[in-house]
């Protein structure tokens, strides 16, 4: 897993920050989705929905789009 950093506003912090979100290793997932024949494919979907979402870097405030 990697990690993404974007500049955000938190409302918690009440001012721009670093925010950050952990992303998928999509190679890793391909390769398994090829290996088993398209099975991984739901695990690859359901790892995406539980990674998602920005972090406020400073207070963990989960911050929306």
């Amino acid at each position: 897993m990697g990690i993404a950093h974007t500049e955000k506003y938190c409302k918690r912090c009440e001012k721009h920050v670093l925010a950050q979100k952990k992303t998928a290793n999509h190679i890793l997932h391909l390769l398994l989705s090829i290996f088993t024949a398209g099975l991984w494919i739901i695990m690859w979907i359901l790892v995406g929905i539980r990674i998602g979402g920005w972090r406020c870097s400073q207070c963990g405030l989960k911050i929306g789009l």
